[in-house]
């Protein structure tokens, strides 16, 4: 590697804390990347954001992006991620005499797939459409212990276990005192999502409004929103009690996200919110990070 530091950019898609970084200047492989991402993803603090993204140029889209969960593994699609990812983009890739546009789509690669967006304020709010999902199971039972759980999975580039609050007796007060760090993991990696496991979503349905929390895999820990989470919450909501499209979803950090549909029930779309938490580059020096 030839470059002797790394510039980290800290963003926010509706509460998922992402670094970001220009790989098309440093040109770091996916394995290296994968041996980096713990440092690349901790905070001067100690604390860890929930996932890298490395921007690279692509032959035939505006961009490719690869994510890295904080623990090195990759290849799963993030929703909020790829919000970020536009922002990132529309921000640093598309600038033409220092004019930004406010409006604008396009489309870009992220976990071997293609996806269109739709931007507006400059990238400031960030809509994905992805490809049409239909790997769905709204009712499968898990045993663990004593106990059988009522859960719905939906494959749409992550995995999802999705889990109605009410069904395991939460209402609005306890929905939000539940002891998700406890109850998750002999979930997450239950033999009946196989050897990658599945994030775990509680969901409760309060009218027209959903409120989620998600235990993500690869953090292993309750993040403050999911987007590929909140998109599976909504179809399975809409699939088993009629919920009607656009969905919105309010995640732990109280930031609002939009799923709709276009085509069909499970051709949908993921929006929201997409900032910069802090612009001024903060550098690394590349010695004490190669692998």
């Amino acid at each position: 590697m030839k470059a002797e530091h790394i510039q980290r950019h800290f963003m926010s898609g509706a509460g998922n804390l992402f670094t970001v970084i220009d790989n098309r200047i440093y040109n770091l492989t996916l394995q290296e990347l994968q041996k980096m991402a713990k440092q690349l993803c901790s905070l001067s603090n100690g604390e860890t954001v929930d996932g890298l993204i490395a921007m690279k140029n692509h032959p035939d889209y505006v961009f490719e992006a690869e994510y890295i969960n904080p623990d090195g593994s990759a290849g799963s699609m993030c929703g909020n991620g790829s919000r970020c990812a536009v922002l990132f983009a529309v921000q640093h890739f598309l600038r033409i005499e220092d004019s930004i546009p406010l409006y604008g789509s396009f489309d870009f690669m992220m976990a071997n797939r293609m996806y269109h967006t739709e931007f507006s304020e400059s990238g400031k709010l960030v809509r994905v459409h992805f490809p049409v999902i239909t790997d769905i199971d709204p009712h499968r039972m898990i045993e663990i212990g004593n106990n059988i759980y009522h859960c719905s999975y939906v494959f749409n580039g992550s995995d999802h276990c999705i889990i109605d609050a009410s069904s395991i007796g939460l209402d609005y007060t306890s929905f939000f005192l539940f002891d998700l760090a406890h109850f998750a993991p002999s979930l997450r990696y239950h033999s009946a999502f196989g050897e990658r496991g599945a994030n775990i979503t509680i969901a409760l349905k309060q009218d027209s409004t959903i409120y989620i929390r998600t235990y993500e895999r690869g953090v292993e820990a309750e993040t403050g929103a999911c987007g590929t989470g909140a998109m599976a919450t909504a179809i399975i909501f809409h699939t088993l009690y009629n919920m009607t499209y656009p969905i919105t979803i309010i995640p732990t950090s109280k930031e609002i996200l939009i799923i709709g549909s276009y085509e069909s029930d499970y051709h949908v779309y993921l929006e929201g919110p997409a900032i910069f938490l802090d612009e001024q580059d903060i550098v690394h020096n590349i010695k004490s990070i190669k692998p």
